[in-house]
């Protein structure tokens, strides 16, 4: 969904919303995936408008 609520992919981030009329996904993967800016580069093609939050997860 984009900011319109039309849905404009089937891409399935971690944490996805809309505040303030804009979208904002979020992505969080493990040290060793490298899927998170795969996403992003989806989310983008679906939604140039969005705003991507790429998070990674550092285990001991």
């Amino acid at each position: 969904m984009n900011a319109k609520g039309q849905r404009v992919g089937l891409n399935r981030p971690d944490l996805q919303y809309t505040k303030d009329d804009v979208r904002y996904y979020v992505e969080w993967d493990s040290v060793s995936s490298d899927r998170g800016l795969k996403h992003a580069s989806r989310i983008l093609a679906n939604d140039p408008d969005a705003r991507i939050t790429l998070r990674q997860e550092i285990r001991k």
